[in-house]
């Protein structure tokens, strides 16, 4: 074994074999493993260590917490991330719901009530046709009554046509 990996840190094991230095130093403790003399350099308070004793302590355990899932974190039929595709779609809804809001305001989406509420003061000013109708051209029960029957007609005819829309 040359002197240059006879002796290392703790922290160039952990770069060396892909770990936390933190991980490195606890599976040191935990296996005893002691530190080494290397020639030419000062110990001092930096401790040298054997890397392929510290491998060999280190690699077992951080092998089982690595992933080998190779497969991209890319949605296939957007080409997107996983979190690209959710950020997407969440600004799409956010986007959706402002328009909502603002075609409510500006009245160009009512709400059913509102809808209601329209038509039955158009069917009510309707209803009050044959009366006014009698009242201003001088018309006959007979006729006023016609001119009802040719009203409730076109209600009813009306009604049907938003039965099927709905």
């Amino acid at each position: 074994m040359s002197d240059e990996l006879a002796g290392l840190t703790t922290q160039d094991i952990a770069a060396q074999i892909g770990a936390n230095h933190a991980t490195v130093r606890k599976y040191i403790q935990l296996e005893g493993i002691e530190p080494v003399r290397v020639h030419g350099r000062t110990n001092g308070a930096i401790k040298y260590y054997d890397l392929e004793a510290v491998r060999a302590a280190v690699e077992p355990h951080i092998q089982k917490h690595m992933s080998h899932d190779t497969t991209p974190n890319i949605d296939p039929e957007t080409g997107l991330t996983w979190a690209q595709k959710e950020r997407r779609e969440r600004a799409r809804a956010l986007q959706a719901e402002n328009d909502k809001a603002e075609a409510i305001e500006s009245h160009e989406i009512l709400y059913t009530a509102q809808h209601f509420d329209t038509i039955r003061a158009i069917v009510e000013s309707l209803e009050r046709i044959p009366a006014k109708l009698q009242g201003k051209l001088g018309l006959t029960p007979e006729q006023a009554a016609v001119v009802r029957e040719m009203l409730d007609a076109a209600r009813t005819e009306a009604a049907a046509k938003i039965e099927e829309m709905v």
